[in-house]
């Protein structure tokens, strides 16, 4: 049975501070957060490298769960958010945002 993940942010939860960020982005998802000017793209990319974590791990099995900060999300040719880690390629990803909401979904394939 295929597994199936998701998860919603309110994107005035989150904040942009080092120790937090720390714990939920890799040192490249944080490079790339450093070059965005605009506060509320901050906070929209955080949300959802957040929510999109956090619908992976309710697909992946406990046993092989990494910290947050361990997950590494990229985009593929077509700029579509996709998992980097070899070791969860078989999961697909989507991420949304709306004005005050941020959505991920993380599905086997």
């Amino acid at each position: 049975m295929k597994k199936i993940g998701i998860d919603i942010i309110e994107n005035s939860r989150i904040k942009i501070e080092q120790n937090f960020l720390n714990k939920i982005l890799t040192q490249n998802e944080i490079k790339y957060l450093d070059q965005v000017d605009d506060l509320q793209r901050k906070i929209e990319f955080t949300a959802g490298r957040w929510a999109v974590k956090e619908a992976i791990w309710k697909v992946i099995p406990v046993e092989k769960r990494l910290a947050f900060h361990q997950i590494e999300i990229g985009y593929d040719p077509s700029h579509r958010p996709m998992v980097l880690n070899p070791e969860f390629a078989n999961i697909a990803i989507s991420i949304s945002h709306e004005k005050h909401f941020t959505v991920a979904i993380a599905m086997e394939n």
